[in-house]
């Protein structure tokens, strides 16, 4: 493998999350407790705010969507062209939620909203209506809302000077993210409601260009990624589906428990048809995926506990030298999913760092070792200075990740290191169950150095 040179976060730990069950002896994984998948319990309602990808997506003998919500106890209705006061179903472009949600008469629209019963599209229902509002409220803009301008440098405008705010241009990605972020105020106001965000399907290739395309996958991930769209909302009632990615042939599923959320080898429609509508096959897979992701959603959002704000840090397992390499960055991991899903399989999440606590403030450093492709991690300032001076024909520095904490406070997380004496790389938990049954069942091709580093609550 090639060194990845950027410095993003780096640390090893514990799964919580994803654990797709690609590792061998030599890959320490550790249980994590399953995403509640189990339908609702009683029938609940359910409104999806679209156009035509949307219509087909739900329609019987198309997606299927509505057949298999409804087959999980949802109750099915949906909003088209036309529909509502001042004929608001006609405007679903990103910039019109703000209208829908926070505009002049939001109070109106999200009224109607939620006594909406109808049925606009081409599927039946089977299920009874439980009666009361709908509780879960879907929304998505179309295919031409992934001709995005600008850049993911873009600054996010206020949104009194937003000029997306209630249009449909100009779409660029800091517009985008600002309108987004608007609708937070509103969803954290109602957290009797679960809002579902779906992110907006992609073009094909002929339809848009390399920039506007990058800038869709760019906003895509930001939606979905904890660290971005969602990273400091604590009311706990909204779902981002990143549709956009399974229709660029990626994944947004459930996977042994946990969520998968893999890039397609793509930033265009890889189910076309004559036009950017999506085939059949790809709105099937869609709803194959989204569903279970949904009923976690509601499970989760039923419990009342609020999403965690930390900073995620993943962890891959490299399939070809045993070793594990580690990144907070969602772009980085997005990238090594896509481009080096040949040697790394995604082990999961490991443990979030709370980057708000003070006593988070040694820097963590990032070496890659040229001699065996994997990469070294170390807080402590005469180790750095030491692996630079003697090792550097072996050790490339990366630089400085995210700061953690350098002695063990009250209340600390500590994380381990260990070598690897088969190939010379460093594991590293934060985990006391994986540390132990590493040292019970592993302690051949492992020796526990000890104690890295440590992470303030």
């Amino acid at each position: 493998m090639s060194k990845i040179k950027r410095t993003w976060s780096v640390v090893a730990s514990a799964l919580i999350a994803l654990s797709l069950g690609v590792a061998s002896m030599t890959a320490p994984v550790a249980a994590s407790a399953a995403l509640d998948v189990t339908p609702p319990a009683a029938t609940t309602r359910l409104v999806f705010i679209h156009h035509s990808t949307g219509q087909a997506w739900l329609e019987d003998g198309y997606g299927n969507l509505a057949s298999a919500l409804g087959d999980n106890n949802y109750y099915v209705s949906d909003t088209n062209y036309g529909w509502g006061p001042a004929g608001i179903g006609d405007y679903t472009d990103v910039g019109h939620w703000w209208t829908w949600f926070r505009g002049p008469s939001a109070g109106t629209y999200t009224s109607a909203l939620y006594a909406n019963d109808e049925i606009n599209s081409g599927y039946s229902r089977s299920l009874s209506d439980p009666g009361g509002p709908n509780t879960v409220v879907m929304f998505k803009s179309c295919f031409p809302n992934s001709a995005i301008d600008g850049s993911p440098s873009d600054a996010v405008p206020p949104i009194g000077s937003n000029p997306l705010k209630g249009n449909s241009g100009p779409l660029t990605v800091g517009n985008a993210k600002g309108v987004y972020l608007d609708l937070l105020l509103y969803f954290a106001a109602h957290p009797e409601t679960l809002f579902v965000l779906v992110a907006s399907p992609p073009l094909r290739s002929s339809d848009t260009n390399a920039t506007q395309a990058s800038n869709a996958r760019y906003l895509a991930d930001w939606l979905v990624d904890p660290a971005g769209y969602l990273s400091g909302y604590t009311t706990g009632n909204v779902f981002v589906f990143d549709y956009y990615t399974v229709l660029t042939g990626g994944h947004h599923r459930i996977v042994g428990g946990a969520v998968d959320h893999t890039p397609g080898p793509t930033n265009y429609l890889a189910f076309p048809t004559g036009d950017s509508h999506p085939s059949a096959a790809g709105d099937q897979i869609a709803t194959n995926e989204f569903v279970p992701m949904l009923n976690a959603a509601h499970n989760g959002w039923n419990t009342g506990a609020p999403p965690d704000p930390r900073m995620p840090v993943y962890r891959f397992y490299n399939m070809l030298n045993g070793s594990h390499f580690y990144t907070a960055d969602a772009s980085e991991k997005a990238r090594v999913q896509r481009t080096l899903s040949s040697t790394y399989s995604l082990d999961g999440v490991g443990y979030r760092v709370n980057t708000t606590n003070p006593a988070n403030c040694a820097r963590l450093y990032r070496f890659y070792n040229r001699l065996n492709g994997s990469h070294f991690y170390t807080v402590d300032v005469a180790e750095k200075n030491r692996v630079q001076t003697t090792l550097s024909a072996t050790y490339g520095y990366d630089g400085e990740a995210y700061s953690v904490c350098s002695a063990p406070i009250a209340g600390a997380d500590t994380v381990w290191r260990f070598y690897n004496k088969l190939n010379g790389s460093h594991f590293y938990t934060v985990d006391p169950v994986e540390k132990a049954r590493i040292i019970r069942e592993l302690s051949g091709t492992y020796a526990l150095d000890g104690a890295a580093f440590y992470l303030a609550p």
